[in-house]
């Protein structure tokens, strides 16, 4: 039987005495307390009640007096004390993923994010994942529910794969499997053999548009993505990923792993660690802006001052490090200091 914590349950019991004595019963509750009734009738059934105060499982045992002697202890009754449904522990929903691919390529590295909620919020969860290759992860980290859990995995072979997810909570609840989402793994196709699978390549029949280089020990590959003289993109084959290029005058930035930072610097086939542009000085700014002010006046063309509605000036000029136009607007008598936002050279300019 089984009833729930704070929870008063009702038991009963009934014996007769050989010699039609009255009798009384005490009940033994497992829990280190026992209740004694008052005196009844031979074949009377008496009843007594009880609460447990922490959830498992208990032995409820009873017996009888006569006024001479007790009887033995009667079989044990099993009652599992759990608690209240309202207060249960709940398995994790199952995990969640918003990384989901229809399409992958063999022996490149997807990542992949998945997360789980639980229903009693502050139980910690971990999942599994099953690739459907014949790998699965073993349990995760614990971490908050709700939590993303990261995974990387790589397809060996082509073929159509179901990924698979569960969880679990810090009480031991599981959730069932689910599919999280069917990948088509397909053999990289290269067509021109130029390093860039024909999926991320531009120009897939054209081996030109793709330079290799070497970048800490790895080969990387720069992309020409329209045919011009310059390259736009860089290809990870760790990841798989086509990353933008920087520009820093005639030559090319390059982050290799995405991560916002500027790595190398490309420049006529060489590539360089990527340092920072030595600053500029405000006074060889307020020079060269002083040079563009005085071609102004001479009729050089490449620096223009106009008004605008608001009552603010704009001026376009171009920065004396890397060349690329640059436009600011601000109010005349404007002293404002900036930073070029392509070398980040720093100069002051006046309005």
């Amino acid at each position: 039987t089984s009833t729930t914590v704070g929870t008063s349950t009702l038991y009963s019991s009934v014996t007769t005495d050989p010699e039609r004595n009255s009798i009384k019963y005490e009940f033994d509750w497992g829990d280190n307390t026992r209740d004694k009734t008052g005196w009844v009738d031979s074949g009377t059934t008496v009843t007594s009640s009880h609460q447990w105060d922490d959830e498992g499982t208990y032995t409820v045992r009873v017996r009888a007096y006569d006024g001479i002697e007790w009887s033995d202890w009667s079989k044990g009754l099993t009652v599992v004390v759990s608690k209240p449904v309202d207060e249960q522990n709940h398995p994790p929903n199952p995990p969640s993923t918003s990384t989901a691919m229809s399409q992958g390529y063999v022996n490149e590295t997807y990542t992949f994010t998945i997360f789980t909620i639980d229903p009693d919020e502050d139980d910690k969860v971990q999942c599994m994942v099953d690739w459907g290759d014949g790998g699965v992860t073993g349990w995760s980290q614990y971490v908050s529910s709700g939590e993303t859990i990261s995974y990387s995995h790589t397809w060996k072979t082509s073929g159509t794969y179901v990924i698979k997810a569960k969880s679990r909570d810090e009480h031991d609840a599981s959730s069932a499997w689910v599919i999280l989402f069917t990948v088509d793994v397909k053999n990289i196709l290269d067509e021109d053999n130029d390093g860039v699978p024909d999926a991320k390549d531009p120009f897939p029949r054209d081996p030109e548009n793709v330079e290799m280089v070497i970048l800490e020990g790895e080969k990387y590959y720069l992309v020409n993505g329209d045919q011009d003289s310059s390259f736009e993109y860089i290809y990870n084959p760790r990841n798989g990923k086509l990353i933008n290029l920087g520009v820093q005058g005639h030559d090319t930035l390059i982050d290799i792993n995405d991560d916002g930072e500027w790595d190398y610097l490309y420049s006529k086939g060489d590539v360089l660690p990527y340092e920072s542009p030595k600053t500029q000085s405000s006074f060889t700014y307020l020079l060269y802006i002083a040079a563009l002010l005085a071609a102004v006046i001479l009729g050089g063309g490449f620096y223009y001052v106009h008004h605008v509605s608001s009552g603010l000036v704009t001026k376009r000029f171009t920065c004396p490090a890397c060349r690329n136009s640059i436009e600011l607007k601000g109010k005349r008598g404007d002293v404002i200091e900036m930073v070029c936002p392509y070398c980040h050279s720093r100069g002051i300019v006046r309005f």
